[in-house]
């Protein structure tokens, strides 16, 4: 079997131990709880998976497009550090103990991977298309400290949103306003913004950056539904199963009067049909053919 299936009640401990999925219980009904936890189990992993690919490659992007009109790094190596202690591992953390907003119904086997480099893929290119937008908006010719910094909340605020795109949970969302609220007072407190290369923004540079990180993550929220329309990606594709063979059980009928065996029959385990067995010799059709030769000669 695929998978092994044990019940603490009546099961032996062999069975028990050997069982990929033991029922305390002895309830058959438990088992549609625990495929809805495992599907929920792959849910979580996979976005807390694409905020943190899809994050990191918006980062290097935004870093490639910057030092390709200036010559150099629109943020300095502090601010990228801020922006991976704020962006990260609290974020990822939380997503991944949260419940997702998207229902874990259907059948599958782990996360999807064509979703999941999809997903990357476009979130990655919402947060550099942010903090590009805004680094460009805020005039990094005439002010380069100015528009540095509101690219870095642009940076920040685009991913920070995009947690709320996969789960709505209260530690996903106060995780998200902390981390903001971490950010603005940072670059806000004189000393510490002198530290970190930024300069406290007006209300023009936080509408700026954040008005960016808005439109990015509409944009990561819809372009999944899109895409997957367009490129009829986001199907549900039958599954395959991953054995080999159908599982087959043997079963011996018992039809002659003096309980001689005279057939043998496969049944399948999942109800399909198994593939036929060659004759067995057997009392009864070793005299029928001896009957049939003396006729014949």
């Amino acid at each position: 079997a695929t998978v092994g299936i044990g019940v603490a009640a009546r099961g032996s401990d062999p069975a028990r131990s050997s069982a990929d999925v033991l029922l305390l219980d002895g309830q058959i009904g438990s088992l549609t709880d625990a495929l809805d936890e495992g599907r929920q189990l792959w849910r979580r992993v996979q976005a807390a998976v694409a905020v943190l690919l899809g994050g990191n490659a918006g980062e290097v992007v935004f870093s490639i497009v910057g030092s390709a009109l200036t010559g150099r790094s629109p943020l300095n190596t502090r601010q990228l550090l801020l922006v991976n202690m704020m962006t990260d591992a609290l974020p990822a953390a939380a997503l991944a103990v949260s419940p997702t907003t998207r229902a874990a119904g259907g059948a599958g086997h782990g996360p999807d991977q064509t979703e999941l480099w999809r997903t990357v893929a476009i979130r990655g290119a919402a947060t550099a298309g942010a903090a590009t937008g805004a680094w460009l908006t805020a005039g990094y010719t005439f002010a380069p400290r100015r528009a540095s910094t509101v690219a870095l909340v642009a940076l920040v605020s685009t991913q920070l949103a995009q947690t709320l795109i996969d789960s709505h949970g209260p530690l996903v969302i106060a995780t998200a306003a902390g981390s903001l609220v971490t950010l603005g007072a940072a670059i806000s407190t004189p000393g510490v913004s002198q530290l970190l290369g930024c300069t406290p923004l007006d209300p023009l540079g936080w509408a700026q950056a954040l008005s960016a990180a808005g439109v990015a993550t509409g944009v990561a929220a819809i372009a999944p539904r899109l895409v997957a329309r367009f490129t009829g990606l986001g199907s549900e594709e039958p599954l395959q199963s991953s054995m080999s063979s159908t599982p087959q059980r043997q079963s011996t009928a018992y039809s002659s009067r003096k309980g001689t065996v005279n057939t043998r029959d496969r049944a399948s385990v999942n109800g399909s049909a198994g593939a036929p067995e060659p004759d067995v010799l057997t009392p009864l059709t070793l005299g029928s053919r001896h009957v049939e030769m003396s006729k014949t000669t």
